[in-house]
C-alpha cells in the first residue's frame, strides 16, 4: 500500500514528526558518511511519515473493528474489507464516530 502524503494539509502534529524525521535523516546521512544530500533527507523523511501514518490508519482500522465487536455489531466480509482498504484518515474517523450508534455495520460505512 503506497500511502500519498501532501504535506500542506498535514496537522501540526504530522508537521512536527516530519520535521524532527527531516533531521534525523540529515543525521543519519552525517553518521553514515555521506553528502548532505537533501533529496536523500527527503526521501528518509517521506518513508519515515508514511510508516508512521500506516501505523495510525491501522489502529484506527482495529479500534473501529473493535468498537462493533464490542457492541455487538455483526460486521459482514464486505463491510470487513471495506473497513481494512480504507486510507482516508478523516473517513475513518467519520466511520468511528458512527460506530457508536450505528444498529448495524452498514450503516457505519454508509455513503452521505
Amino acid at each position: 500500500m503506497t500511502v500519498v502524503i501532501d504535506l500542506r494539509q498535514l496537522t501540526d502534529d504530522y508537521q512536527e514528526r516530519y520535521a524532527q524525521a527531516e533531521a534525523c535523516g540529515w543525521a543519519e546521512a552525517r553518521r553514515r558518511g555521506e553528502g548532505w544530500s537533501e533529496s536523500w533527507a527527503e526521501r528518509w523523511a517521506h518513508r519515515y511519515i508514511e510508516g508512521w501514518v500506516r501505523g495510525v490508519l491501522e489502529g484506527a482500522k482495529h479500534s473501529l473493528l473493535r468498537l462493533l465487536e464490542l457492541r455487538g455489531v455483526a460486521v459482514p466480509i464486505e463491510v470487513r474489507e471495506r473497513i481494512l482498504a480504507c486510507t482516508d484518515p478523516v473517513q475513518l474517523d467519520l466511520w468511528f464516530d458512527r460506530a457508536f450508534t450505528a444498529a448495524t455495520a452498514e450503516d457505519v460505512v454508509q455513503v452521505d
